[in-house]
């Protein structure tokens, strides 16, 4: 297994970044921005219901997001999550199911996250066996 060494950085990353739309980039940019002390402002954003989804779960996990037009505006960070149970809904989300299981690993207290039908035949045994080899406890409630 390799081991790749994660440096923090001392002070705030003062940076513009334009790519181009995507649900996925912008599901992406919507985990970074939780990673991020500090207000994180997201420009021309894909909407779509994926994004959507997303938001709503890291509402739910208490974070203050704020949807405009053309921007989104992430307020606070996962270090606001409080040590409690959450239970989140990923509909059909398979980038919200997958990039939330990771960041959730980071957080206090337990969380559920519940899918269509469709989300829970999706591939996710590589990546819960990856978090599980970091000590993360992760059970399957259903197939």
């Amino acid at each position: 297994m390799r081991v790749f060494e994660v440096a923090v950085l001392e002070n705030p990353v003062k940076a513009t970044i334009e790519i181009p739309g995507s649900k996925s980039f912008t599901n992406r940019a919507l985990v970074m921005a939780a990673l991020t002390k500090g207000q994180v402002t997201l420009y021309n954003p894909l909407y779509s219901e994926d994004t959507e989804v997303m938001i709503e779960c890291l509402r739910k996990l208490g974070l203050r997001i704020q949807v405009l037009p053309d921007q989104i505006i992430v307020y606070d960070d996962i270090s606001s999550i409080q040590d409690r149970a959450y239970e989140l809904f990923a509909k059909d989300s398979g980038t919200t199911l997958r990039f939330l299981l990771a960041l959730l690993c980071m957080t206090p207290g337990t969380q559920v996250i519940r899918g269509s039908v469709r989300l829970s035949e999706r591939p996710i045994k590589d990546l819960v066996n990856a978090l599980r080899a970091l000590g993360d406890i992760i059970d399957y409630l259903s197939k």
